[in-house]
């Protein structure tokens, strides 16, 4: 298990400073282990940048939607005769599958085809300026019913922070389009990880370490 300590100096760049150690991290586990990996991470590191560095760097992950996060799903529009992408928000996908995942009963996970989110990329002008535009990627999205494994009950959180959620259902959401039952698990191994590194938290008596690998 690799450790980095995060002091809280002040509010600014605060997000890019925890995502540099994750970083630093996740490149020494290469240095030992060239393997295509696992990343099953809090919501709080749900970064578009970010998520693109890991796929850059051969890792797969997985998280739970935030209330914010903007999916997207392609329909065909019989009017203009092409296929395109509409908003949508991961609490009303929740509340069209959940009659389905409700009959599969608790700690079931139910697979959501078709769902896709933005992802920035680098690319060139015709004058060949570098500039930053999206694309869209098709992402797996998970309804999950699992037990809740560990308590934030005390865990004062911004109201973007906070999972979608609709009655007892939450949404996972990865890039292994082609995996969603491996996503389920990883992030089921998670919060047994989770579990441990509370136990360790309280037993040091840390107040602040978030990036841990």
């Amino acid at each position: 298990m690799l450790w980095r300590f995060w002091g809280k100096a002040s509010q600014e760049n605060e997000k890019q400073t925890k995502l540099d150690l994750a970083k630093q991290m996740l490149l020494e586990v290469r240095q030992v282990n060239n393997a295509r990996l696992w990343i099953a991470m809090d919501r709080w590191f749900l970064c578009k940048k970010f998520l693109k560095w890991l796929m850059d760097e051969r890792f797969d992950w997985v998280t739970k939607a935030k209330r914010n996060t903007v999916l997207f799903s392609k329909i065909y529009d019989p009017v203009l005769g092409k296929e395109h992408y509409v908003k949508l928000n991961p609490k009303q996908l929740l509340r069209e599958v959940y009659p389905r995942i409700r009959v599969l009963g608790k700690g079931s996970v139910l697979s959501i085809p078709d769902i896709y989110i933005k992802i920035p990329f680098e690319t060139l002008t015709r004058k060949g300026k570098p500039i930053t535009r999206q694309r869209f990627l098709p992402i797996a999205a998970i309804a999950a019913t699992y037990e809740k494994q560990a308590t934030e009950g005390s865990v004062i959180l911004l109201e973007e922070e906070y999972p979608a959620t609709f009655k007892d259902a939450y949404l996972l959401i990865s890039n292994r389009v082609d995996a969603p039952e491996e996503a389920a698990t990883a992030n089921a191994r998670r919060w047994r990880i989770e579990v441990f590194y509370r136990m360790a938290k309280q037993n040091l008596g840390l107040t602040s370490c978030y990036a841990r690998a």
